[in-house]
């Protein structure tokens, strides 16, 4: 039985291999370094010290917060599992701790709703729109009986904070890969929109919630400008750990996974092989989103269905039904478009195929790319028949990279001096490039959490309406888009995966 290809980009983690004689060569440079063995002597900082110091808080990171306002309270989220912690993982102490969010009022929280008017905004969303088009074709062929889950932000945020530990080369591919601002500096606006909690009185909930998070294995030598980056700007924690900790490291970044997901990826999610000896650093991006609908389906029309497969078979399903009048879509011979409204003016966009053409075919055609991007629709009285989803996907994504346009860094030629100090090039190799997703779907709303993997080893209303039908029991094209058409998650729907 074929899967649901859903993309849905929530975190990303990126892995270094071991130091080396690098790690513990002397600096040759007056620039201030911090390495992993030094975590628990490092002194704080003052005026007169050139030692990076360790910040005396270890907190992690706190999500944007509304002030206690109607308006702008935090909004309950599922809690993620609770886990035993072993007197081992209480030992590993944050070297750098993350710098927490301000608090955003009414005003901020519009803003960072609105995310896509300024100049610099349009340009993050457009380059995120051109890499989520790239990809999405790209992992529907590549996973055809398996269910795919991708977050394009997640992926973009975790190459990015690569190629700020990048040089030359290695650095010139990945920038123009991604396709947005040289600078990084659209990494700290891109994180800032993707933390937010909406909780308004008798409107829908939204939460978004972006995290990151590193791990340095004991005796390799951080830059200490990038952690302070990566600290500061990217509100990361960068914990220590050493090879006789390993199973500690495991199990902390496993209870990672699992909190920031709140329980969509459990820690098993972790490879076990994680963290290897050979990985210097681990780097982790999670997003997190939940949503509910503006106009939510009745659990009492939801009835037992069938989806077809490409291949004919009928699938059983939980349909949810309901018809909303007045409503935005998109009519094409081969396909229509149209889109379910979800709290803080997010869409549930989907595109049926309707034609000889099915949902695989649709993403190679160029014409279909624009028409499933745009937002200049007619209008329709839509009848919605929507099959609850459970989605999940781990993906290799080093493929995806390669087809972007990345090489130098997967050989001998990679350069991440600016990640690792007295790393020369061909001293860090990128090996692998990974991501785990899952999306739950219901009358409710929609729930989605993303980890990407990243290893680099050493070395005006008509007078008439037509109606339009969105019976979804055949693969479809669907994506979470934020209100300027932020690409949030993409997926190709094979299999909803929830059963009668």
């Amino acid at each position: 039985m074929k899967r649901i290809i859903v993309i849905f980009v929530l975190c990303a983690a990126v892995m270094l291999s071991a130091c080396g004689t690098a790690a513990t060569t002397p600096v040759p440079t007056a620039e201030p370094t911090i390495t992993a063995a030094e975590e628990s002597t490092v002194e704080p900082t003052t005026e007169e010290s050139t030692t990076t110091a360790v910040p005396e808080t270890t907190a992690a990171p706190e999500t944007t917060a509304a002030p206690e306002t109607e308006t702008t309270a935090v909004p309950e989220t599922t809690a993620a599992p609770e886990t035993e912690t072993s007197a081992n993982v209480e030992k590993l102490e944050p070297l750098y701790a993350a710098a927490a969010f301000e608090s955003a009022d009414e005003d901020e929280i519009r803003r960072r709703l609105a995310f896509g008017q300024t100049a610099v905004e349009t340009a993050i969303v457009e380059g995120l729109r051109t890499l989520a088009e790239r990809a999405l074709p790209h992992l529907a062929e590549a996973k055809l009986d398996e269910n795919v889950v991708f977050s394009t932000p997640s992926l973009a945020l975790a190459l990015g904070m690569l190629a700020e530990g990048s040089e030359g080369v290695t650095r010139d591919e990945l920038v123009t890969a991604l396709g947005l601002p040289e600078d990084g500096a659209w990494m700290e606006a891109l994180i800032a929109a993707l933390n937010l909690s909406l909780d308004e009185k008798d409107q829908p909930q939204l939460t978004i919630e972006s995290s990151r998070a590193l791990w340095l294995q004991e005796g390799c030598r951080l830059r200490a400008e990038y952690g302070e980056t990566a600290s500061q700007a990217w509100h990361a924690d960068i914990n220590v750990w050493a090879q006789a900790e390993r199973a500690a490291a495991h199990e902390a970044i496993g209870q990672w996974y699992e909190e920031k997901s709140h329980g969509l990826l459990p820690a098993a999610t972790v490879p076990k092989e994680l963290p290897a000896e050979s990985m210097s650093l681990i780097l982790l991006d999670a997003l997190y989103y939940k949503a509910n609908w503006w106009e939510p389906f009745n659990a009492e029309l939801t009835v037992d269905d069938v989806f077809f497969s490409d291949g004919g078979e009928e699938i059983p399903v939980r349909m949810m039904q309901q018809q909303l009048l007045g409503q935005t879509a998109l009519k094409r011979k081969d396909y229509q478009i149209a889109g379910l409204q979800l709290a803080g003016g997010y869409e549930f966009v989907v595109a049926l195929p309707t034609g000889k053409k099915g949902a695989d075919e649709l993403l190679q055609n160029a014409g279909f790319r624009r028409d499933f991007a745009s937002q200049h629709k007619d209008v329709y009285d839509i009848e919605w028949q929507l099959p609850q989803l459970d989605l999940k996907l781990g993906a290799d994504l080093l493929p995806l990279l390669q087809e972007l346009g990345v090489t130098t860094a997967m050989t001998e030629r990679a350069d991440f001096g600016a990640l690792f100090e007295d790393a020369r090039p061909g001293d860090f190799v990128l090996s692998s490039l990974h991501q785990d997703a899952r999306l739950l779907l219901d009358e409710e709303g929609v729930e989605a959490a993303a980890v990407t993997m990243a290893a680099v080893d050493g070395t005006a209303m008509p007078q008439e309406q037509e109606k339009l039908v969105m019976r979804l029991d055949r693969p479809f094209v669907a994506e979470i888009r934020s209100p300027n058409g932020l690409p949030l998650f993409s997926m190709v729907v094979r299999d909803p995966g929830v059963r009668p």
